[in-house]
């Protein structure tokens, strides 16, 4: 037996206040509790406009407004997967200039997300579905005894060794973690709550493949940098599809709205937050789109990074001033929880939040009581990776210092705080630094 999206919401008004996607729900939850499956109903572009002419009038285009707002009101389906349609890049940009805002080539947003919306395909091309020999870590090993013996996990060993041997891929078949819990809209982390992130290129990963691998590394917790001034309308479509996949795994997001050290002094990009047409009601609108866009359910908003009050290319504090307001704002406009992050290394939150995110300089410093330790700065990941300096990091933690990832997460969260393994370079998901991270979690 199967319902529409719109009478699912109706019989479950908690998945809609969630802002979770029907069949998501359906597939974790729904399925279990007795729920009938969820099928969207199909219907043309100009059957959109004829039931929601608001949408007409606004210039959106049916599918945009299907993806952000009327999947979750019951809207029927303007574009199917089995269209088959073949277009340009440049008849896929205007159909989705959301994604030419983005900065992403029309066939990566076709491979990651426009084919399971429904869009026209760019690249003219019908990928075979491939065939892969996978297997769980625990068959590599007993296939493979002397990679056992030599203490090295199978997935480092196939990553450097075993693919071009003809081993069986164990990143595949990753061994299922427990059921997520229920999405909740209130209440704080669970104990020991660590995850993984891929801050600035999260954006070009498939997210439910990655939200699959943090859940199978049993961590619950992951992290986008957001700082969407960069250009004002990119990246919404990535961000509502990157926490949704993760909600519907039992995986929370932090959200850095905005990245002060990269939005006020130092660098040349720095001056933009400064310029005025970066106002008080622009932040104010940002801090309202995460919320009504994306949802404060699973969420925790850090609504900027390492700002502080600072003097000369700050122009006297200008900046400092700004980034204090902002912070009220945020309060005023953000009903769910909340982080602080006043300079990298906060002591408290200052009353400004539920928790403060902190960034450690050495292996030695495992944060003060009550943070989220997030490891991003330089020190740690040439530690951690074996870089020579900031721009010489290799996207990987080493096989060899792994074990010490392990240890490290492993002291802070004995010491009652969240972990989160964060690497601005990460431009494929580290699988061994999530497994290691969540035995640590686990108590390995």
């Amino acid at each position: 037996m199967t319902i529409t999206y719109e009478e699912y919401y109706r019989r479950r008004p908690d998945v809609k206040a969630a802002n979770m996607d029907a069949h998501h729900h359906w597939e974790h939850f729904g399925r279990n509790e007795g729920m009938p499956e969820p099928v969207a109903e199909n219907c043309s572009e100009a059957e959109y406009f004829r039931r929601r002419p608001d949408v007409a009038a606004s210039g959106m285009s049916a599918q945009e407004h299907y993806l952000h707002f009327g999947k979750a009101e019951g809207m029927c389906n303007p574009g199917t997967p089995s269209t088959g349609e073949i277009c340009s890049p440049e008849e896929y940009m205007r159909r989705r200039p959301d994604v030419l805002a983005s900065g992403m080539t029309a066939a990566n947003h076709y491979k990651y997300f426009g084919k399971n919306e429904g869009m026209c395909n760019p690249t003219g091309i019908v990928a075979p579905t491939p065939t892969v020999n996978s297997c769980t870590p625990q068959e590599y090993l007993r296939q493979r005894p002397d990679v056992a013996a030599s203490n090295m996990d199978a997935l480092t060993h196939y990553t450097h060794f075993g693919k071009g041997e003809g081993m069986c891929n164990p990143i595949l078949a990753s061994e299922p973690g427990p059921s997520p819990p229920p999405p909740t809209t209130s209440g704080l982390l669970p104990p020991r709550s660590a995850g993984y992130a891929m801050s600035n290129y999260w954006w070009q990963t498939n997210p439910n493949d990655l939200a699959t691998h943090i859940r199978n590394a049993g961590l619950n917790l992951t992290l986008i940098e957001f700082v969407p001034y960069l250009s004002p309308q990119a990246r919404w479509s990535q961000a509502i599809a990157y926490v949704n996949s993760m909600r519907s795994k039992g995986i929370w997001t932090i959200i850095t709205a905005l990245n002060w050290n990269q939005g006020c002094c130092g660098a040349p990009a720095n001056e933009d937050i400064c310029r005025p047409e970066y106002s008080d009601n622009w932040y104010r609108e940002l801090v309202r789109g995460i919320r009504n866009r994306i949802g404060t359910n699973m969420v925790i908003l850090l609504p900027m990074s390492e700002w502080d009050y600072k003097g000369g290319s700050c122009r006297n504090n200008q900046c400092g001033d700004k980034a204090a307001r902002w912070h009220s704002i945020a309060k005023q406009e953000w009903p769910g929880l909340f982080s602080w992050n006043r300079t990298s290394r906060p002591k408290s939150t200052e009353g400004y939040g539920d928790y403060f995110e902190y960034h450690p300089f050495f292996t030695s410093d495992t944060g003060p009581n009550g943070c989220i330790l997030v490891t991003d700065t330089g020190n740690i990941l040439r530690y951690f990776k074996g870089g020579t300096n900031l721009y010489d990091i290799p996207q990987h933690v080493l096989p060899h210092r792994l074990p010490a990832l392990q240890d490290y997460a492993m002291r802070v969260l004995d010491h009652g705080k969240h972990f989160v393994w964060y690497s601005y370079n990460d431009r494929s998901p580290d699988i061994n630094a999530m497994l290691r991270v969540g035995w640590a979690r686990a108590g390995r």
